[in-house]
């Protein structure tokens, strides 16, 4: 429909519209919405209507939408809702200026993003995910951040979440930092209204996190990430508990992996030299750029013909927590790499 009432009873045009107003139709008065299509021209729709666009919508998934058209329209810009794609049978949330964007309300798996995301790269579209609510259980997970996380040159590693029915305006996490145990650092920003937060994690000190992987292997609640790289580690007749002290640093990182603490990725990589030169690939690094840089600092490490090689210089493995505690306790100072 061309026209509809708006909150002052007046029959307003669709071409007369303001962002923020609510509209009613003129037969039965019930609240409509405007839509935008790629062939028709911007026309209202009953709401009901308007709900069976989309794959599984959700009251929160549509009024991220409808705040999203709001924000675009008020920026002068023209954006498409619910645009088809045919060459790849996708259906994209909100498409402008040959950026797709996707508000992911609903479970969805990594290789299914990954998926998508290099389907629109195909296409020569730039796309961007926002996760929704589902995706924030009161932090943000590495999972989470594996599956909607990115790089901008100016923010560095970023990630957009949104729960649209409690907040104004996507936030974007911007200069995330992964902590050796997976904690993360990061700025907040409001995208609608520029405010900008600082969320800091307290770092915990080397002892601490001794503490916490030893809880991990042997407390109440034990992470099964740690068990399978202490199995790892047995079959080497090492312990994961009494790890070379240079697994801990550096003590954050942006680079980010899998879903594993970089600290896990770190041992890993250790038992897995010891045995195999390492090819240098960028597009597959199973550690974090900053750990290979600061054990080729320390020499532990050679790049020989693009491969990563081990030297002579040998890491000191420690038998158990105690024995590497008790080394922490006594020469903390001289532990700084």
């Amino acid at each position: 429909m061309k026209r509809a009432f708006n909150t002052k009873n007046e029959l307003i045009e669709i071409n007369q519209i303001r962002m923020g107003e609510d509209y009613f139709c003129p037969q039965c008065m019930k609240k409509v919405t405007v839509c935008f299509g790629e062939i028709k021209k911007p026309y209202f729709a009953h709401q009901k209507l308007t709900k069976h666009i989309g794959n599984n919508e959700t009251d929160c998934h549509q009024k991220g939408k409808d705040l999203l058209l709001k924000y675009f329209i008020k920026k002068h810009l023209i954006p498409k809702t619910e645009f088809y794609f045919k060459d790849t049978k996708q259906r994209a949330d909100i498409f402008i200026n040959n950026i797709i964007i996707e508000y992911q309300c609903s479970p969805i798996s990594i290789t299914k993003i990954k998926q998508r995301q290099q389907k629109y790269h195909n296409l020569g579209f730039n796309s961007f995910w926002i996760a929704g609510p589902r995706f924030w259980h009161k932090t943000i997970s590495l999972n989470t951040l594996l599956k909607f996380g990115f790089f901008n040159d100016k923010y560095q590693l970023c990630l957009l979440y949104w729960d649209a029915l409690n907040q104004a305006s996507p936030i974007l996490l911007n200069n995330i930092l992964i902590s050796a145990l997976g904690k993360l650092k990061y700025q907040k920003m409001d995208i609608f209204y520029k405010q900008k937060y600082q969320i800091y994690f307290n770092e915990e000190s080397l002892l601490e996190e001794c503490f916490r992987i030893n809880h991990k292997i042997l407390g109440n609640k034990m992470d099964l990430r740690y068990i399978d790289v202490q199995k790892k580690c047995y079959q080497e007749m090492k312990n994961i508990m009494g790890a070379p002290l240079i697994v801990h640093f550096p003590r954050q990182t942006n680079d980010l992996i899998n879903n594993m603490p970089p600290i896990l990725n770190r041992i890993n990589f250790l038992l897995n030299i010891e045995h195999n030169n390492i090819a240098i690939d960028e597009n597959k690094y199973t550690v974090d750029k900053s750990f290979l840089q600061l054990l080729l600092k320390n020499k532990y490490l050679v790049i020989n013909n693009n491969y990563l090689m081990r030297t002579t210089k040998k890491l000191k493995w420690y038998e158990d927590f105690n024995e590497k505690s008790s080394k922490i306790k006594k020469d903390l100072e001289n532990l700084i790499f």
